[in-house]
């Protein structure tokens, strides 16, 4: 049966954004009360927009709440608790093995969120963004191995966007 039990293994702490991508569908609603995701904070990319925060200009990569998760997309979530056992996900359609992480790139926006659900190489560049520690942007400064059910952010043209990017979370109600 293509219906099974999966284990996520991917650590994560409280209050922290982390990217994720999922070769398989979760609804979050249909999640038990106790489950780490059934309260974290899951988010899509909306799109982004230039503005001014503290007199400097910012790209801002802007988020709106969800409650599911598709098969393949990239999503931001943030557990309201520290998660460092495998998270169990029953139930879960897994005919799924070919499913790739897609490039999500809003109408006329200049960042795509890229998911990836296997691990992938990626190179030195400016124009990749990645979410690290404390919520930060930091740029792909060295070539190397991505773990898989990750994203990361690719900016056309770096060099004529702000140099400072920040997440945001645009408050409306889930979809």
């Amino acid at each position: 049966t293509p219906y099974e039990t999966v284990e996520i293994h991917r650590k994560m702490q409280k209050g922290m954004y982390n990217t994720i991508c999922l070769p398989f569908s979760i609804d979050l609603n249909n999640l038990s009360e106790d489950h780490p995701y059934k309260k974290a904070t899951v988010v899509e990319f909306v799109g982004t927009t230039i503005d001014e925060v503290g007199g400097e200009k910012v790209l801002k990569l802007n988020f709106s709440p969800v409650t599911s998760m598709e098969a393949g997309v990239p999503y931001l979530i943030q557990p309201q608790q520290d998660i460092k056992e495998p998270v169990i996900v029953s139930g879960v359609y897994t005919d799924a093995e070919s499913i790739a992480g897609k490039s999500i790139q809003p109408t006329n926006s200049v960042a795509t969120f890229c998911g990836i659900t296997g691990p992938t190489n990626i190179a030195k560049n400016p124009n990749i963004l990645f979410l690290v520690a404390n919520n930060r942007l930091a740029t792909a400064t060295v070539s190397g191995p991505m773990l898989g059910n990750r994203a990361y952010f690719e900016l056309n043209n770096a060099q004529n966007l702000p140099k400072r990017s920040i997440i945001s979370i645009v408050q409306s109600t889930p979809a």
